[in-house]
């Protein structure tokens, strides 16, 4: 799943959003008009109170870690990045570990 903040892009569906259309034992996605999609195009410029929608599916039962792969631009410097667990209330930084959870 990729989230990029890009100019020209809308925070609609629009030619940088990439829908989820695989149906993996596993899928992480970000959602956009209550559709599931693998890459997601946000608009620039960047607004720090942006929140993005995640889902989460699974096949099996366990333990799943979310973690960033690489970061640029912004992220890569002063950005925060902040996973908030709704069923939980958690909130994790990203840039600073993984977060680790039961499904």
């Amino acid at each position: 799943m990729a989230v990029g903040y890009i100019t020209d892009a809308t925070l609609g569906v629009d030619k940088f959003d990439g829908k989820y259309y695989n149906d993996g034992a596993i899928a992480l996605n970000s959602v956009l008009d209550n559709a599931d999609y693998v890459v997601q195009g946000r608009p620039l410029p960047f607004d720090g109170s942006d929140e993005v929608p995640l889902s989460f599916k699974a096949t099996n039962a366990g333990d799943y870690t979310i973690a960033i792969d690489h970061l640029d631009g912004l992220f890569a410097t002063s950005q925060d990045v902040v996973l908030k667990d709704n069923d939980n209330g958690t909130e994790t930084n990203l840039k600073l570990g993984s977060y680790t959870f039961t499904a």
